[in-house]
């Protein structure tokens, strides 16, 4: 039996989480839908006041792009999908408008990496969201800014 990083401890057991359950649509959700553990398996977290969230990721082979490491692209869904889950969670029914990734360094394979996500700011419909992909302690893998927006209300919203 392999012993989890302390930080991985210090999130599943911190009162003032609540992990979220995987969504209704897992199962056609390129992010959740990972049956065989070979793509991204993701766990995540939302504080008690709903505008942080917290995740554990980590990529399998059917994630990889350069060998040995994460695919761009598929470090580029796990940010999406986590922003977009944060502002969700904070209440903000949203779609993606823009989002602007840095990848910093490469992302190893089958190695769990910290996922951290806040709501910046809300400016009416307009919700802007930051994350940051890391290994504890400094290790900063991407850092991204989202601009998600809330559909009129005229307009079918998901």
């Amino acid at each position: 039996m392999t012993i989890p990083p302390a930080w991985i401890s210090a999130i599943e057991t911190d009162p003032t989480l609540q992990r979220l359950p995987a969504p209704p649509n897992r199962e056609r959700n390129w992010v959740h839908a990972n049956p065989d553990g070979r793509r991204l398996d993701i766990r995540y977290f939302v504080d008690t006041s709903g505008q942080r969230l917290l995740g554990i990721a980590s990529f399998g082979a059917d994630a990889e792009g350069p060998p040995g490491f994460a695919h761009g692209g598929a470090i580029a869904s796990l940010i999406d999908d986590a922003m977009g889950t944060t502002a969700w969670t904070a209440g903000h029914r949203v779609v993606t408008l823009n989002m602007s990734v840095n990848m910093r360094a490469f992302v190893p394979l089958h190695v769990p990496v910290r996922v951290e996500c806040a709501v910046a700011s809300v400016d009416g419909r307009k919700v802007h969201v930051t994350c940051r992909v890391l290994s504890p302690p400094d290790t900063v893998h991407a850092d991204a800014t989202g601009l998600f927006l809330q559909p009129a209300p005229s307009r079918s919203a998901p």
